[in-house]
């Protein structure tokens, strides 16, 4: 390794993806917490509100793809389904699921290919792991605090 050090904070989204677990509301507490924000108001809100339509909310979610906006629906039928006090959980549920794991998904299995073609042979693991120092794994799970210099 070159002492290179790449900006990259894994975040516990992304390691649960990595293990193959369902990724709850409480999980994507810190990743996003707007996100976060907006589903709890979703779940708390007066059922009578939610149900007078007074959202205006279907099963879709709006994503930037080469600059332009694009509907996507959570479920078949989803643009056509309004959310109500009754299938609230289950929207927040398809919510999440698609922005953190339909979403990512070819992102997060390359990335798992490349990292576990690293971990099964034995000559990369160890000089991956030889060449890892402990603060760099720190910095990979948990980020830093400092400033970045450009000039560096």
């Amino acid at each position: 390794m070159h002492k290179v050090r790449v900006g990259v904070v894994f975040d516990r989204v992304f390691f649960l993806q990595l293990a193959g677990n369902y990724i709850t509301l409480e999980d994507i507490r810190e990743a996003d917490p707007r996100l976060y924000t907006s589903c709890k108001q979703i779940l708390d809100m007066d059922a009578d509100f939610i149900d007078s339509d007074a959202l205006g909310l279907t099963f879709v979610r709006e994503v930037e793809e080469l600059g332009h906006m694009k509907v996507v629906e959570l479920c078949l039928g989803g643009k056509n389904l309004v959310v109500n006090s009754k299938n609230r959980d289950k929207y927040v549920d398809l919510l999440i699921q698609d922005r953190f794991v339909t979403y990512i998904s070819e992102q997060v299995s390359h990335f798992a290919k490349g990292f576990g073609d690293i971990l099964s042979n034995p000559k990369l693991r160890q000089f991956f792991f030889q060449s890892l120092d402990l603060e760099d794994l720190d910095w990979m799970l948990h980020g830093s605090d400092d400033t970045i210099s450009v000039e560096d």
